[in-house]
C-alpha cells in the first residue's frame, strides 16, 4: 500500500501529470428515476406503429412516427421486419442507452429511429 502511495505521489507531484480517469472512476451520470420506463414506453410505441404503417407501406416510403421531436425523424420503408426482429433491435437499442443514458428523454424517439434507419 506505501508503495502505490509513493508512486501516487511521484506521479503527481514530481512528474507534474495528473491522474486521467477511466470508466471504472468516473462518476455515473444520474439517470432520472423514471428512465428505462419511459425508454420502454417510448421504444414499444415506435415497434407498434412500425408494425401497423408497415402493412400498406411499399418499398422507399416513409413512417412518421409518434413522439418524434423532428419532422426529419422518419423511418425509411426498405423492407417487411417481423415483429421478432423489431423487438431484438428494440432490445440492444435499451442495453446501449443503459450504458449510454440520456438526461433529455424527449429525444429517445428521435435516438431509436435513427438506429432502426442505421440497420435496415
Amino acid at each position: 500500500l506505501d508503495d502505490i502511495y509513493l508512486w501516487l505521489f511521484e506521479v503527481r507531484l514530481i512528474q507534474g501529470r495528473s491522474l486521467s480517469a477511466n470508466e471504472s472512476t468516473e462518476n455515473a451520470s444520474l439517470m432520472p428515476a423514471d428512465f428505462l420506463h419511459v425508454l420502454d414506453h417510448v421504444t414499444k410505441e415506435v415497434v407498434t406503429s412500425v408494425m401497423q404503417q408497415q402493412r400498406t407501406a411499399l418499398p422507399g416510403d416513409t413512417f412518421i412516427i409518434p413522439n418524434c421531436i423532428l419532422d426529419d425523424d422518419k423511418i425509411l420503408f426498405t423492407r417487411q421486419r417481423s415483429f421478432a426482429e423489431l423487438s431484438g433491435l428494440r432490445r440492444q437499442f435499451i442495453t446501449y442507452m443503459k450504458m449510454h443514458p440520456l438526461n433529455d428523454m424527449s429525444k429517445f424517439a428521435s435516438l431509436f429511429i435513427n438506429y432502426l434507419n442505421a440497420n435496415p
